[in-house]
């Protein structure tokens, strides 16, 4: 059924210049996927068939895709945006967030360049800090311990 392995959770996709590549799903996106094929959308008649359709049973356009998000803007707060690239920023930012690697949000994002995935994403700097601290060799000695004295 088109690109999608639900055992992996994983869906061959096609981005920007026609590249192709794989980009994993979580088990809530399993399941809503598993719902859509059984209650929304019509079958499927061949694999090169896009995923999502609209109501005239077409493929959504980038346009349609832009509706969507604006339909959603009623649910956030006063001034704040939802866009395709929003989404796409607040993902690679969560994910290097929580410990990710830029490497791997590169290839998630499907960037040929590591520079455009570092200038994508917004690391704070305060999460940075906050990772280091985490990860520092010397994140466990007491205060006034000195990790260059060497008693005998």
């Amino acid at each position: 059924m088109l690109h999608i392995q639900f055992e992996e959770r994983c869906i061959l996709i096609q981005g920007k210049g026609r590249r192709e590549r794989m980009v994993i799903f979580g088990e809530s996106c399993e399941k809503r996927l598993k719902s859509y094929f059984a209650q929304e959308r019509p079958p499927v008649q061949h694999s090169s068939e896009p995923l999502f359709l609209n109501y005239r049973k077409e493929p959504l356009t980038t346009r349609s895709v832009q509706r969507i998000c604006a339909s959603f803007q009623k649910f956030l707060e006063p001034g704040r945006t939802l866009t395709p690239h929003t989404l796409r920023h607040s993902f690679a930012t969560l994910f290097l967030n929580e410990g990710g690697d830029l490497c791997t949000v590169q290839r998630l994002l499907g960037h040929a360049s590591l520079m455009s995935t570092e200038r994508y994403t917004n690391v704070s700097l305060e999460r940075l800090t906050q990772l280091c601290q985490n990860q520092h060799p010397f994140r466990s000695l007491k205060l006034g311990d000195d990790p260059t004295s060497h008693e005998t």
